[in-house]
C-alpha cells in the first residue's frame, strides 16, 4: 500500500511542488494540506496520514514547536521536517521532540522518497549536512551539570524539559501554572548555567536527574 503524506507548509508553492513530487512516487498518495501549526493541530485527529512534512519557519506557532502537541494527538505520526534552517538548536529540539528526520528544502525528490521510505520502514532521516552539524555537535559530549543545587520540583522540572515537554504540559504534569514553570527554569539556567530548552535535552534526556 503507498504511504499517505499531509504538508504543513505557509507557501502554497512550495506545499504544491512538495505534493507533485510525492505523487511522482509511486509509494506515496496525498493526504492533506494545512498552512500552518494551528490548522495541522485542528485536523490531524481526523486526518489519516501516516507521514507529516512538516516546515518550521511558520505564521502563528513555529512547526518545531507543534511537534510535542501533534504527537500528543497522533503517537503513531511520523514527522518529518523539511526546511531552510540548519540551525543546530532547532535540530536537536525537533528531534528531541521526536520528529524521525530533518531534511533541507531543495532536496532532489529521488532523494527525498528515498530518506521518506526509510522513516516509513522504522529509522530517520537527515539531510547530509545536518547530519554533519550533529556530528560536529556531539563528537565530545558535555558533562551534564551537577544538580544538586535544585530544589525537588526544579528537578521534576528539569525532568519533564528533558523530555521535551513544553512549559504548559510542564504546568499541567505538575499542575501548577505556566508563570510557576517559567520561574523554576529560570532558576535552573541560572543554577546549571544553561541558556536553552535544547541544552537540556542534550544533556539530561538520557540522565537520571
Amino acid at each position: 500500500m503507498p504511504y499517505s503524506v499531509s504538508i504543513v507548509e505557509d507557501r502554497a508553492e512550495v506545499a504544491g511542488r512538495l505534493r507533485e513530487q510525492l505523487l511522482a512516487a509511486t509509494e506515496f498518495v496525498f493526504s492533506a494540506y494545512y498552512a500552518n501549526a494551528e490548522q495541522a493541530l485542528a485536523g490531524i485527529e481526523k486526518d489519516a496520514c501516516e507521514l507529516l512534512l512538516l516546515d518550521i519557519g511558520l505564521p502563528g506557532m513555529s512547526g518545531v514547536d507543534a511537534i510535542p502537541f501533534l504527537l500528543k494527538t497522533r503517537p503513531a505520526l511520523k514527522i518529518v521536517v523539511l526546511t531552510v534552517f540548519e540551525n543546530p538548536s532547532l535540530i536537536t529540539r525537533a528531534l528531541g521532540y521526536g520528529a524521525k528526520g530533518y531534511l533541507l528544502k531543495g532536496i532532489a525528490a529521488e532523494l527525498l522518497h528515498a530518506e521518506l521510505k526509510v522513516v516509513m520502514l522504522g529509522g530517520s532521516a537527515l539531510t547530509a549536512a545536518v547530519a554533519a552539524q550533529l556530528m560536529e555537535k556531539f563528537e565530545t559530549p558535555a558533562e551534564a551539570p551537577d544538580t544538586a543545587s535544585l530544589t525537588p520540583r526544579e528537578k521534576e522540572v528539569l525532568n519533564l524539559l528533558a523530555l521535551g515537554m513544553t512549559y504548559t504540559d510542564c504546568a499541567d504534569d505538575l499542575e501548577i501554572s505556566p508563570h510557576t514553570v517559567r520561574r523554576h527554569i529560570e532558576n535552573i539556567y541560572a543554577k546549571l548555567n544553561i541558556n536553552s530548552r535544547a541544552e537540556i535535552i542534550r544533556l539530561f534526556q538520557n540522565a537520571d536527574v
